[in-house]
Order: structure tokens, then sequence, then C-alpha cells
């Protein structure tokens, strides 16, 4: 009797056609772990989020505010940094808000895909702004160069908020936004193959940018024994680590 009945539920599961992630059930209700999971989430968020505006208004407390291009990069990059979580606090704690409130996706479907949109944008853009504290610190220290961003550092803003933009608009635009079955970001059904050329395509960038790095310290170090005979550079950043820490210390990262 039992094995029937789940036959039937099965075949009916199978029939209806899923055109998108609103055919699918709202993650948690049915299982019973609806609360567990969006209660939690969203006082992690709610904890990120005073974190985050802490660093911010302390690291504006300390100095003059009204100088902050000034302030030397890496603390620039704290409140770089702090930003962009905040912002993706604000956006992600609205989309679970509202799923609890209502206990569905949130409707019309544009305001989903707007939470998606948001959500998609300001996670990039924290990824983004990762990366490149990583590359600015191999710069410096590997090749001893300052990374220059341009007046008011409109070259970094640019790539942490306008490449996520023009990604998320072109998302927009192919309707790829919607319920992934717990909240609101790439549709679960339209948007998987979204996911894997958005992860691809930024991975294949990092990557290549990396390679092309580690090329040219390869080329410079090959020129660079060519010339000294017995390769005599690695010996002596080897055997001044003083010099080179100083080089560091001095050098504003």
């Amino acid at each position: 009797m039992n094995t029937s009945s789940l036959a039937v539920k099965t075949t009916t599961y199978e029939n209806i056609q899923i055109k998108d992630g609103y055919d699918l059930p709202v993650y948690g209700i049915a299982e019973g772990t609806f609360y567990t999971l969006h209660v939690p989430a969203m006082a992690c968020i709610c904890l990120s989020f005073i974190c985050a505006i802490s660093v911010i208004l302390y690291s504006f407390y300390r100095q003059n505010y009204s100088k902050f291009f000034d302030w030397s990069k890496s603390e620039r990059f704290v409140v770089y940094m702090a930003l962009c979580d905040a912002l993706f606090n604000v956006s992600h704690f609205s989309d679970h808000l509202h799923i609890v409130v209502t206990k569905s996706f949130p409707t019309p479907k544009g305001l989903c895909a707007f939470y998606g949109f948001m959500l998609a944008e300001f996670i990039t853009a924290q990824n983004l702004m990762v990366n490149i504290v990583a590359i600015n610190v191999f710069v410096l220290i590997y090749f001893r160069k300052q990374m220059f961003f341009g007046r008011w550092d409109y070259r970094l803003l640019v790539y942490i908020f306008g490449v996520p933009a023009i990604g998320c608009i072109i998302a927009g635009a192919l309707d790829q936004f919607g319920p992934n079955g717990a909240f609101c970001t790439f549709d679960a059904i339209k948007g998987e193959n979204y996911i894997h050329i958005l992860h691809n395509g930024t991975a294949s960038i990092n990557l290549s940018y990396k390679y092309r790095k580690s090329e040219k310290a390869s080329d410079n170090s090959s020129h660079k024994s060519g010339s000294g005979g017995t390769g005599s550079t690695p010996i002596q950043s080897i055997s001044h680590p003083t010099r080179a820490s100083h080089a560091i210390q001095n050098s504003e990262v």
C-alpha cells in the first residue's frame, strides 16, 4: 500500500513541467527545517553587518574622512572590503526576511530578480576585492612595485563594481535570476548554465593573469641568472633578508 502510494506521488511529481525556480517547493517547509535554515542565516548576516559597519565607522573616526584617498592603500582596502560586506548583508538579509515572513518566494518575479541581482553584484565585488588585495601583495613582495589604481581609485572601483554590474545586467536581460529553492539568486532551473559560465570565466581570468605574472617573473629571473653567470640574484636575496624586510616595511601595502 505504501509502495504504490509512493509510486503515484513520484509519477505525479515527475509529470509536473518545471519551467523555473518558482515551480520548486520552498526549501525546508516540507522537511520542517525552514526556520533552521533562515534564522541562523539572518543572525549571522546581522553579526557580519555590525562588524562591517563598526570597521567603517572606526576607520573614519580615527582618520580625517575628507582625506580618504590620502590614506594608505591598506587602510582604503579595509574600508572597501567592509563596504562590500555591508552591502551584501543588506541585500541578503532583505531576501531572507521576505521569505520568512511570507513563507514563499518573493513576488512579483522582478522583486526576486532584484534581490538576486544585488546579491550577485556585491558578493562578486567582494570576491574581486579579495583578489585585488592578493595580487597587490604579490606584486609588492615579488616585484617590489606599487599598483596604481588611478585618481580616487577609479580603476579599482570600476573593476570591483563595474565588472559584476555588467555581468549581472546581462544575466538579468537573459532572465537568469530567480529562486534557487532557499533564496533569490541565479534561478535553480534557468540560471544553472550562467553560474558555470560566471565561475569558470572568473577563474580563467584570474589564472591567466597569475600565469602571465609568473611567466614574466621567470623570464626576468632567467635573464638575470644568465647575465650574472651562476644565478647570483636568488643567493643575494636569501643572504640579505634584512634588506628585503626593510624594503617591505617601508613600502605601502
